[in-house]
């Protein structure tokens, strides 16, 4: 319990496979806290991973549904490394890796910054990287700005996984989340770099303002920020199969409830710049509904997709919310 006073101006050295200002948390309670001026790496100075990681800066991991985070600021802090793990890096500017509860956390003038030279799985939450079942996370402000860079030097035959979200990157089966905000943006340059004689892999890429990839429903949420992706193909990708799937609130939807009173609000831009060999799916909202649910969502404001250098402007489907002041049942 901090009692309202801030931990500051914490620099890491090195990333390991847990990474945090408390590392791996069991049933443990943080609460009453501001992290101020946490680095660990820096947007000059990133630090280097070779090993599978979870990395958060206020923990890395939590691994039990008692655990709990609540009324926590982070400001002023960066998480910045390059990985060339084969496995895995879940990067959260609150954690990595959570099971538990979260709520009332605002995360302001935060950086994520993360390279990626190998084929490990990587995904990066604005809040939270990967929620686990039985999670339940509300009242969540992130204006975390999330660049991610891939400039592969060892893949052959490999399946490449990146997802992001502004505020989580996958939220799994389970998995209760209300009451986010997403402000920042999220920039992506994927440079594959496929080594000679490939003859099979998967690449996909999963963005969302919101979620980048959504197991489960959620209620109460908008995104104000911009994304932008960049992609180029080169000669020895002809035999990988590509698929993007990027929205302005979620990425990939996998449920088949109902999500309730999400919106993007207007004025940020989406703008994809995607080589030819890419199945892509983008809309404003969701990238991609599995089940073709109907759910409460829409854009306020500016509409803005871009692909390739054309507008996708009118959008068929997309709900125009005239009056956002009206539009959440959440107070908050």
């Amino acid at each position: 319990d901090g009692n309202g006073f801030a931990l500051k101006n914490i620099n890491f050295q090195k990333v390991s496979m847990y990474t945090g200002v408390f590392g791996y948390v069991s049933s443990g309670v943080i609460k009453n806290t501001t992290f101020d001026n946490v680095n660990i790496g820096t947007l000059d100075s990133p630090l280097a991973a070779t090993t599978s990681s979870r990395v958060g800066i206020v923990t890395a991991y939590a691994t039990s549904q008692t655990a709990r985070i609540e009324n926590i600021i982070i400001k002023n802090s960066t998480i910045a490394f390059s990985t060339s793990s084969t496995i895995r890096a879940y990067v959260g500017a609150v954690a990595g890796e959570f099971k538990g509860v979260m709520k009332d956390v605002d995360i302001v003038d935060t950086n994520i910054d993360i390279l990626s030279t190998s084929f490990g799985t990587i995904k990066i939450g604005g809040a939270v990287a990967l929620l686990g079942a039985y999670s339940d996370i509300s009242k969540i402000s992130s204006e975390a700005n999330i660049e991610f860079n891939v400039q592969g030097d060892n893949i052959r035959n490999d399946d490449v996984s990146h997802v992001i979200g502004g505020v989580i990157a996958q939220h799994v089966t389970g998995a209760k989340v209300s009451d986010i905000i997403g402000s920042g943006d999220i920039t992506a340059v994927i440079d594959y770099n496929t080594l000679p004689d490939t003859n099979q892999g998967i690449y996909t890429l999963f963005i969302g303002g919101l979620i980048g990839k959504a197991n489960d429903s959620i209620s109460n949420g908008f995104y104000s920020g911009s994304i932008s992706v960049s992609h180029e193909k080169n000669e020895y990708e002809v035999d990988v199969k590509k698929q993007y799937r990027i929205g302005g609130l979620i990425g990939v939807y996998e449920s088949n409830k109902p999500s309730n009173d999400i919106a993007r609000i207007g004025g940020g831009t989406i703008t994809l710049t995607i080589a030819d060999d890419v199945v892509l799916e983008a809309s404003q909202v969701l990238g991609y509904n599995r089940f073709g649910v109907v759910s409460d969502q829409g854009v306020n404001g500016l509409e803005n997709l871009m692909i390739n250098g054309i507008s996708q402007v009118p959008e068929d489907g997309i709900n125009k919310i005239d009056e956002i002041g009206t539009y959440f049942t959440s107070e908050w």
